[in-house]
């Protein structure tokens, strides 16, 4: 798994790096974001994602990532 990467955007790194994930949802969408993994100073990686497949992206998250992870909701 340490050879494993996670793509956001154009910011790629270790998934093995990931300390904390955070959700949310809003009306229609969804939010994703790594708040401890700043690619530069203030930048966090995110994206926006439909609402209704935020159970969908948890239990792939959940699945792939380590157990140690922290998920935010």
């Amino acid at each position: 798994m340490s050879d494993i990467n996670m793509s956001v955007g154009a910011v790629t790194f270790p998934i093995i790096s990931i300390r904390q994930v955070a959700l949310d949802t809003v009306k229609n969408e969804g939010y994703f974001s790594l708040p401890l993994d700043q690619s530069l100073p203030g930048v966090v990686p995110e994206f926006i994602f439909p609402a209704a497949k935020i159970d969908e992206l948890t239990y792939h998250l959940k699945k792939h990532l380590s157990d140690s992870v922290v998920f935010i909701t």
